[in-house]
Formats: structure tokens, sequence, C-alpha cells
């Protein structure tokens, strides 16, 4: 393409490739960089979605639009390269090829005697095209429209089918015109009588109409989820009821309050540290399937030469002396207390531009080095909580996680993990403000220094991730971090973290697998199960308990307010968000805050549903696969991953608030009983109230869940219509479901 803009026919690849070129600095070109073409908004597809610049410098693909006429969008990453290209194209309608008429339904009520309908000609994929259509109506004794597709009612107490015409082709509309004394059902199904906690999941009519009769106190919730494929996908809806009441409160819905100053554990709650982290395994998914081949030789080589090489451990130094490492982790040695390694602090760029650090080894486990940094701020750690430290990894972090998901390379053979506290992790949060980054894992410390396209002048060579520290004064950021906090979110920090090391060098390293990162949304929940993994380990409760009340005291509130209360939180920016948020990211970059929550307890639910028995094998399977997001989890689960997640946002509103069926239960946790303990309000996703005879917009993303609630007279009926704001006849990809939740 000339320029970063074009248009075409719908369905169709652009006569141009898209074509972008790799430059240095200095605008030379670079060859030999992974370019990725994602398709970002419009569906459509890119043939290839991976190329090598050439000598030029130069990448291209073939990039076919939509079916959907409108805006399409292709973004271009190159790997190494933070700034993104991004092309958009105009996708217009093809030739005449049918007939349609919108809306498919139309219900003209009493009092309403005008009503309106648009024929036109539509292309193979039922895009509107220039032209006209004619109309005509079988019952022209109850309705009559004219060539505008203006339809006046005649006389009431009827139905029939208003006929839009193009060419050959044909499309009808179904017109409802009750009287006074019609039920609000006339001319739709026989009105369903649901048992409370019934789960329907069929009835609907294919024009999104449902008759529900009543009873007394009876109330219901109408629930559309946009179950699309594409993560950039969206769906505006309209759903209106008649012959409803309004509903009670299910409650207020509450957002959790951090029970001490800043974020709570994992990686932080505030969007700042998420915009952080997100930035960081960007740049990591960009960086290593260039390296990855390299690197792996590197490692093959590396593995040979330590073979029958002992690890020097500390009681064989020669008079036990302390040992100074001019740049990144020792390999082949278990150092001494009191040894100074100098190691790469700069979480900006990824392999450029180290910044070293001197680090001192504070204890050494069997499992793990802790090292702190020299220029961390006084009233910090002591010797003694450094050796806590360690005796934790080793006793209870280093087991759970690597029984979870599985053990860690050793590029540096030392049988060990270095965790490094070191101040630089707290000048990170200097532009956050109302939190902080309490820790993350780069994946740049895995490859070599210099080994081809491996090189990577910034590594520490080592398996390792950094820590935040105490900073009672503030001296380094804009936040005063007491030893309290620190001490309360470092154990699930260092849980979360670990998940990212062990997942990373699994795929680079232990598997070879073929995707070499895992996607963002489902990596960060990965973590997230971390974190919860050690508030069962910690209380004593475990999965499946149906964990509510117990956190309202100790010792379960202790251990829930250390490692799992973050999670409940990120959960909680969900629960306010269903219809724009989902457990799939809107992009394989994508770990907003509701993401995190939402993909955390989604994974609780599918490891509950489908392992309730054998969950370590589970966890296990998700870090050692060849491939990642919705594949992974495809085969992994077993199932169509969408279907479960469609339970999973219908459990959400309606677990342990009636009884129903074990696929919307989630068995590890009473939401509505915890809630209050953790913060004194009410447990409730967002929902709407349906008025009657009044209609609600909805707006929904991929994976979006809307829950509309209604109430119901004793002996009455009521009649919920559900559409597309356009008219257009509503998708497969939206899953309708109705509810009685009293």
């Amino acid at each position: 393409m000339s320029s970063t803009t074009a248009s075409g026919t719908v369905g169709a690849a652009l006569s141009d490739s898209v074509v972008v070129r790799v430059e240095d600095i200095s605008g030379h070109a670079v060859a030999g960089v992974a370019v990725s073409f994602v398709i970002s908004l419009g569906g459509g597809s890119a043939n290839p979605a991976t190329a090598t610049s050439g000598s030029n410098g130069q990448a291209s693909t073939k990039w076919t639009l939509g079916q959907t006429a409108g805006t399409n969008q292709i973004t271009v990453q190159a790997s190494g390269v933070t700034s993104t290209a991004t092309f958009t194209a105009t996708g217009a309608a093809g030739a005449a090829a049918g007939a349609t008429i919108v809306p498919h339904t139309l219900r003209l009520a009493v009092g309403t005697d005008i009503g309106r309908l648009t024929g036109a000609p539509t292309d193979q994929f039922g895009n509107v095209v220039a032209g006209s259509a004619s109309y005509s109506v079988r019952d022209s004794t109850l309705l009559s429209v004219d060539a505008g597709g203006n339809v006046h009612v005649l006389r009431r107490d009827g139905t029939t089918y208003v006929y839009a015409k193009s060419g050959t082709s044909t499309d009808s509309a179904y017109v409802v015109v009750p009287a006074a004394a019609d039920s609000p059902c006339f001319g739709f199904p026989t009105a369903t009588t649901p048992a409370v906690g019934a789960v329907l999941t069929t009835g609907f009519g294919a024009d999104g109409s449902i008759c529900v009769h009543g009873a007394a106190g009876s109330e219901f919730a109408v629930v559309p989820y946009f179950n699309s494929p594409t993560p950039s996908a969206g769906i505006q809806l309209t759903i209106a009821g008649f012959g409803i009441g309004t509903p009670g409160p299910l409650g207020a819905f509450a957002r959790l309050a951090v029970p001490v100053a800043g974020a709570a554990s994992g990686e932080g709650a505030p969007p700042g540290n998420a915009r952080f982290h997100e930035r960081m395994l960007s740049q990591e998914a960009a960086e290593l399937p260039a390296r990855a081949a390299d690197a792996r030789a590197w490692y093959r080589e590396r593995v040979r030469s330590f073979a029958g090489v002992p690890t020097v451990s500390a009681n064989l130094r020669s008079g036990g002396a302390t040992a100074t490492s001019s740049t990144g982790i020792p390999a082949s040695t278990v150092p001494v207390v009191g040894d100074l390694w100098s190691l790469n602090v700069n979480a900006v760029d990824y392999c450029a531009n180290p910044t070293f650090r001197a680090g001192r080894v504070m204890a050494v486990g069997n499992s793990v080095i802790i090292v702190a940094d020299t220029l961390n701020p006084a009233g910090g750690f002591a010797t003694r909580d450094y050796q806590d430290y360690a005796a934790m990894v080793d006793t209870l972090i280093y087991p759970l996680d690597t029984t979870n998901f599985g053990g860690p390379s050793d590029i540096d053979h030392n049988h060990r993990i270095v965790v490094f506290f070191t101040s630089a992790v707290n000048a990170l949060s200097a532009s956050i403000i109302g939190g902080e980054i309490l820790g993350f894992y780069y994946s740049r410390d895995l490859f070599p220094r210099s080994s081809g396209l491996g090189t990577c002048p910034g590594s520490n060579v080592g398996e390792m991730f950094y820590l935040m520290v105490p900073d009672p004064n503030g001296l380094v950021s804009n936040q005063k971090l007491t030893m309290a906090y620190v001490r309360q979110n470092t154990p699930a920090t260092i849980a979360h973290e670990f998940q990212h090391l062990i997942n990373a060098s699994r795929r680079l390293y232990v598997n070879d697998a073929a995707a070499v990162t895992e996607e963002l949304w489902l990596n960060e929940g990965l973590s997230h199960i971390a974190e919860e993994l050690m508030f069962y380990r910690s209380s004593g409760l475990a999965p499946l308990d149906s964990i509510g009340t117990q956190i309202g005291s100790a010792p379960a509130s202790t251990w829930f307010f250390a490692d799992q209360y973050n999670n409940m939180s990120r959960f909680a920016s969900y629960l306010a968000t269903p219809e724009t948020q989902a457990p799939i990211g809107s992009a394989s970059t994508d770990a907003d805050l509701p993401t995190r929550g939402s993909i955390w307890a989604f994974l609780r639910y599918a490891a509950d549903r489908v392992a309730p028995t054998n969950q370590s094998t589970f966890w296990f399977k998700l870090v050692n696969s060849q491939t990642t997001g919705v594949q992974n989890l495809d085969q992994v689960t077993g199932v169509d991953v969408h279907g479960l997640m469609h339970d999973w946002a219908l459990s959400v509103l309606v677990d342990d608030l009636v009884p129903t069926l074990p696929q919307y239960q989630q068995p590890s946790w009473n939401f509505r009983a915890a809630w209050p303990m953790a913060e004194g309000g009410a447990y409730a996703p967002h929902t709407h109230s349906l008025l009657d005879s009044q209609s609600l917009p909805i707006a929904l993303n991929a994976g979006g869940v809307s829950f509309v609630r209604f109430g119901v007279g004793a002996g009455q009926d009521a009649l919920i219509l559900i559409g597309q704001s356009n008219g257009v006849a509503l998708p497969s990809t939206l899953q309708l479901t109705l509810v009685r939740t009293k």
C-alpha cells in the first residue's frame, strides 16, 4: 500500500500488499526481523500473519477485508520495536445479490398505528447496496404499506408479513398488531413458566423474542452473551419488555477497599501498574520469537558444557572470601552470603542500555538466592527478613509453583532462582498515583549476552525476578512504603512472578514450544492463580470449599488479605463492566484489571468444572503447551472454551443466588457470602432494570454479557424482544438466556 489508508470490496483481498520497512535508529534497513500483522478491527485476514524483513528491511502481507462494510484495521508490530504501524481500509459492499428488510419483527402496540420498515438490495454478505425495494403485504385487511415502507394499521388483533423485493430476491418482516384485550405475548410463542433457578438457553424465537408467565413475586433476568471469536468485535442491541414490572434489589454493588495503603498482592491493582506490565510483556512477545532459535542453540550447547561440571558451593570456596561478579549471575556457583553481584535493573529497554546495580547476597536456600540492592533506602529489611523469605520459598512457594506449573530452566547452573530486592522497582512507581509496582519478571534474563540473534547485552543470564523494598520515608518514589505493607505483599508477589518465570523458561528451553510466549491475558491469569494457590496452602482451605464467611475470621482473614484479596479486587473491576470486558482480552496483549480479574475467576471456574480432582495437572498442561490463548484453553479443557465462558458468565449472576444446575455454580467461592467479609458491601454484578414498554440500549464487546432484570406479576404474561439496533437479524454468535432469579 502506498499509504496507510485504502478501500476495497468486503470479503476480498486488497490489490496492493501491506508493506512495512524495519529500520534502525539511523534509518538503515534491518533484515531478519519478525513482523506480525494483526487484524485489529473489522475481521478479515492477513496472509502471512507473520513475515521476516528482507535485506531491504521490508516485510509484506496480503490483506483480505472482513465481510461487513465499514472500517477495517491492521496493526503491525516488529520484534524489538515498541512502536506499531497501523493501516486502515474501508470495506465497501459488493454487487447486489439479495434483499433485506429491517426490522424483521415489528410489534405495533395499542396506540401506535404507524410503523416503518426499510427494504434494500444486499450483497452476498448481507451488506446494503445502492438501490431500492418494492413492498407488499400478505393480509391487506390488517395493514397497508406504501412505497417508502411506511406501515399503517387498518384493524387490530392480527399478524401478517410484509415483503421487500429487489430483483428476484425477497425478504420478509413479521408484523404483530395486538388489540387492547390481548396478552402482551399475542402473536408470539406460548409463554414459558420456569421454576426459580431455571436457566433457559432455548425457547427464544429467531427474532429474539420470548414470552414469560409470572407467579407471585417472580423476577427474571434476560442475559445476552456475545460469543464472538473476534476479540475486536462489538454489537449494539435493544431490549424491550411489555407487561413487565420493576424488580427488587439484588444488592448494591460495592468495590473492595484495600486494607492497607497502596495496592494489594501480586503485581498490584492500580491502572498505571497494569499498563507497565502490559508494556513489558508486550515487548517480550515482540522480542522472544526472533531470538528463540538462536537462544535455544546456545542453551543446548550450554547444557552440554555443564555436563560433569559440579556447581561450586559456598563451603568449597577458598577461605570463604566474598566474590564480586562484574555483570550478571555467575554460572555454576552457589554464592556465599555477602557476595556482591552486578545486576542490570533496566526495566524499559529489553536488551539495550543495561543499568547495573550492586546486589549483595543476603540468604541462600535450597531453591533460592536472595539478593539485596546496595542502594536500597534505610529502614528496610534486615538479614533475618531475607532469611525468612528464603525459607518461605524453599518450604512453600517453590514446591507450590513447581508442582502446579513445572520447574524452571537452569541456565546459570546453580539449581536455584534468584530474587532481587531492589529499589529500582520502587523507582518505577514514581509516575503511578495511588499504587505501586510490587515486582516484575523480565524474560531478557534468559538470553545469552552474545550469540547471534539471541544476543542480549542486558541479560543477567539466570532465572530471576525483581521485587520492591520498604521505603518508609518515601525517598525513592512518591509512595511511603512501610515495612508491614511490603511484608504483606511480598509472598504472593514471589508466587506470581515465579509463575511468569516458569512459563517463559519452559516454553523457551524445556518444552521448545512453537509458541514462545503465552498470550498476556492468560499468562497473567495463571499468575493470579498462583496467588490464590498461596492462599489455599497458607489458610488450610481448599478449592471446592465454597469459601465465604471463613475469610471473616482469623487465620483465614490474615491469609486472604495477604494472598487472595487482590484477585477479588480485580474481579470487582470486572463486575462493574461485564458488557465491555471479558476473560479473553480484546487483544493478545490485553491485561487490564477487569481482564485480569475475570480471567482469574474463569480459570478457577474452569478447573473446578473440568478437573475438580486433578487441578495440578490442569495448571501444568496450560503452562506446558505448544499453543497459546484460546487454542490452549480449548485443548486443555477438552471443550469449546467460548461455550465454557458463556456458562461462567451466567454463574457470575446466579451462583449462590438461587438453586441452579452445576454448570452455573462456582464451587470454590461463595462470593455473596465473602464480599461483606472483605468490604461490608453486597456482591452484585452490574445489572439493568427493564422498564415496561421502553427500549433499553445495550452495547456488548466480544465475550461481553449483560444482565437485564424484570418482574412479572402473578398469572401475567410478559413479552421480551431483543434485536440489533440496526434492525438486522441477530447473529448466531449472540447467545440469549432467561434466568428466573425469584
